[in-house]
């Protein structure tokens, strides 16, 4: 209306004058560089200010590029100095300018259009992007609305924990029989309109470089080919509060609240954990996609929880997508406090339901709107990190450090790439799937260097401000040979023992709390087999030490018994804490990490009060292996999924904190 018109070209008004002075300021810089570096063939800088002002445009809204186009006409014509239009009093601080390094071609940034049926055969000539220029990509404007829902999911700490696994997706072309996805091996914080892939229903690429995650192809795939406007945007997640109310019998959003109301008649639950086996295996015989849709109980439901799995969240737009993913997490985690106090647990009467979703639908599409427009893409933490990876090229396993320190200079580099390793293990775990861990003088971490050393986090720096450089070389019995901090010898001297025990010899073990295996172990329980994430420790290789009364000292011959039976990688202790070994830092970091994600969701199950969907432990142990694979073994996913944090960390971003000051663990 024009009453929003005229406020919205108020607000322009003052936005171009902020940038009307912000630029008299940068014309002063350049008068003030022009006059040190005067030469023959420019007699004044309106050649260097046609350029600059130029390259500013590009990092301009579109709606100042006039207002640039004006004032380079000035500056070009010889016009008296820029006059700012009237404006507060205030002064903005000068900026410095910097000469341009390259100020003789200055690329423009086009908006691509989504192309019809008939420019589809132009694209897919186009599979790998020039590395020497940004390809044309299709779809920009769904591109970039996707790029900005991962980034808001791992800014809200939704991604999966490690921030590699779970897929969003956005279906596109005229059929619908294309869609958008992430790069595998990309962090979500790393994505961008211009590193997504577009692939087809069967997962061939069509633009992009892969890989692809195959799960998210049969799981989306089917969905998006089926349901085709209705599921243009489908969100695969493992978020932990939604995730426990999959866990339970009897689970699924319940309406005990209003703002549950408004998704009456849309929630389905998938009541059957089939092992979500891989198409062409023996039991695979269709893709998890084409099972789902033919549950009864998802018919033409858009909110799915899958039994033991997590969420199938299905939408038209993007905006609506998240709106219903962070509203649905608020409301789940509400649920689960209410069943926990609430006894018995009521629930809003049907004709009350009713009334309150058809307030809700008269303003869904533009609350939906409006959520996104003022909360999501305003939220300064869904931004690109500085510094972070294009995401094009070969993925990386392995984490290549941008900067180097003096002791780089002074160790051999395999010392030293275990250092950066283990100072980034140490910084993840304070800050472990989102949640601070203040770890300190009781944690241990150490690694075999091979000749009789052991590189030590020494016992009195807290792993959230361990560096690479002040980790320290023991010998065997724990004496620093290098470095000048503390190291408890009698407690090095046990773990070195839990550390050689068995018929296989792992060089790296920690001990550690970490938040939710912590809260298991203390009440004496275990890991349960309640969701896919706890899958993968139905098996032999993780232990419970009842350690009341015990030191880790005192307690070791135990300990040795425990981990040799087995060939155990991880032991939880009933005091709290746990214990893990492994082939490097970057294997013990996912048992940490994936084990205390695990434990989480059962922890929030388990608070609910009701009975728990509890599998067999032999009926899981011949489940498909997901995520991490076998335990025992540091897998090619685990080595991704560490060196994509470490990217994070020397972004000053951990697992959903940002600035937080964590590319220090490379000094």
């Amino acid at each position: 209306n024009i009453q929003d018109i005229n406020l919205l070209l108020q607000t322009d008004m003052k936005e171009m004058r902020r940038n009307f002075r912000a630029l008299e300021e940068d014309v002063r810089g350049i008068d003030d560089w022009w006059a040190g570096h005067k030469s023959s063939e420019e007699s004044r800088p309106c050649k260097v200010m046609s350029k600059f002002t130029s390259v500013r445009a590009l990092h301009m809204g579109r709606k100042h590029n006039m207002v640039m186009i004006l004032l380079l006409g000035v500056v070009n014509t010889g016009a008296s100095p820029l006059q700012a239009p009237p404006m507060a009093k205030e002064r903005l601080p000068v900026r410095s300018i910097e000469r341009p390094t390259d100020i003789t071609s200055v690329p423009t940034k086009t908006q691509n259009s989504p192309p019809t049926a008939a420019t589809h055969h132009e694209n897919e000539k186009t599979m790998r992007p020039n590395h020497a220029q940004k390809p044309t990509l299709s779809f920009m404007p769904e591109r970039e609305h996707l790029a900005a829902a991962y980034r808001t999911m791992a800014a809200y700490g939704l991604s999966a924990a490690s921030g590699l696994g779970n897929h969003l997706t956005y279906s596109v072309g005229p059929n619908y029989d294309l869609f958008l996805l992430n790069r595998y091996g990309l962090h979500w914080m790393e994505v961008t309109a211009e590193n997504l892939v577009l692939v087809d229903c069967d997962g061939n690429i069509l633009e992009g470089e892969g890989p692809v995650q195959g799960a998210a192809v049969s799981l989306h795939g089917p969905v998006h080919r089926s349901r085709g406007k209705k599921a243009r945007v489908i969100f695969h997640t493992h978020q932990p509060w939604y995730t426990a109310l999959a866990c339970i019998k009897a689970g699924g959003l319940r309406m005990f609240h209003p703002d549950a109301c408004i998704y009456s008649g849309r929630i389905g639950f998938d009541p059957v954990y089939t092992g979500n086996w891989p198409i062409g295996t023996r039991t695979g015989s269709v893709s998890e996609g084409d099972r789902l849709l033919q549950v009864p109980e998802l018919k033409d439901k858009d909110l799915c929880w899958l039994a033991n799995h997590g969420t199938l969240q299905i939408s038209r737009t993007i905006e609506e997508g998240i709106f219903d993913c962070l509203n649905l997490e608020r409301l789940c985690r509400e649920q689960v406090h209410a069943m926990m106090h609430a006894m018995p647990f009521r629930e809003i009467s049907t004709d009350k339901i009713v009334a309150l979703k058809e307030q809700y639908e008269r303003v869904r599409e533009r609350s939906v709107v409006n959520f996104f427009r003022e909360n999501i893409m305003k939220d300064a933490r869904i931004a690109m990190l500085p510094n972070a990876w294009d995401g094009r090229g070969p993925v990386p396993t392995d984490f290549v450090p941008k900067m180097s320190s003096f002791m780089q200079q002074v160790v051999p580099d395999i010392e030293w790439k275990l250092r950066v390793d283990m100072a980034a293990a140490c910084r993840l775990l304070s800050r472990l799937n989102g949640h601070p861990n203040h770890e300190g003088a009781f944690a241990h971490f150490s690694v075999d260097l091979g000749n009789g050393e052991f590189l030590t986090a020494p016992s009195d720096v807290p792993f959230s401000a361990m560096r690479a450089s002040l980790l320290v070389v023991c010998d065997a019995n724990g004496n620093v040979k290098r470095g000048s901090s503390f190291v408890d010898s009698e407690r090095f001297q046990a773990y070195q023992r839990l550390r050689e025990t068995g018929s296989k010899r792992y060089p790296v073990i920690i001990f550690s709390h970490t938040l939710f295996t912590d809260r298991l172990a203390q009440h004496g329980k275990h890991i349960r087999m309640v969701s896919q994430s706890a899958f993968n420790f139905a098996d032999s290789a993780f232990g419970y030490y009842d350690a009341w009364a015990h030191t880790i000292a005192a307690g070791s011959d135990d300990l040795e018994v425990l981990f040799g039976a087995d060939e155990k990688v991880f032991v939880m202790l009933s005091h709290g804490g746990c214990i893990a070994r492994g082939e490097d830092p970057a294997h013990v970091f996912s048992l940490l990490h994936a084990i205390d994600a695990a434990a989480e969701i059962q922890v929030y199950a388990e608070m609910t009060g009701f009975p728990l969907m509890e599998l067999p432990m032999e009926q899981v142990a011949k489940f498909p292996r997901h995520g991490y694979g076998d335990m025992r073994v540091c897998s090619k996913r685990m080595k991704q999924n560490f060196a994509a944090n470490m990217r994070m960390l020397f972004c000053d971003w951990n697992q959903s904190f940002r600035n937080t000051g964590d590319s220090t663990f490379i000094l």
